[in-house]
């Protein structure tokens, strides 16, 4: 069995070489991503993924965009989840309903997240 980490490399090995990632390998990642990555690496993974057609051709959105409604609620900076939402606009995944996060460092509530993507 395949780590999402070993996944995530593989990814990156045929991003380096301008190989366009199988459909199979974006599925799998999808699918042990919200069990297996921490948010961080879960930004990490976002960012390799050839793009939003990719990831629906895949038929991944859904599980992509679970795994960083999850995330987002763990993330402690509003920096990574800034990037985070950043991530899935581009990739056209649609986050479910997260409750307001809020600064580990700070007493400052961020911005509550819903369903849609900010502008």
């Amino acid at each position: 069995n395949v780590s999402a980490k070993a996944l995530v490399r593989i990814l990156q090995a045929l991003r380096a070489v301008q190989l366009d990632a199988p459909p199979g390998l974006l599925k799998s990642l999808a699918i042990r991503a919200a069990v297996d990555l921490t948010p961080t690496e879960l930004l990490v993974a976002l960012r390799q993924l050839p793009s939003a057609k990719a990831v629906r051709q895949a038929h991944s959105s859904h599980l992509f965009a679970a795994a960083a409604t999850r995330s987002v609620q763990q993330m402690k900076s509003a920096r990574q989840v800034s990037e985070l939402y950043g991530l899935c606009k581009t990739l056209n995944l649609e986050l479910g309903e997260v409750e307001s996060v809020v600064d580990a460092d700070s007493d400052d509530e961020k911005e509550p997240h819903g369903r849609s993507m900010p502008s």
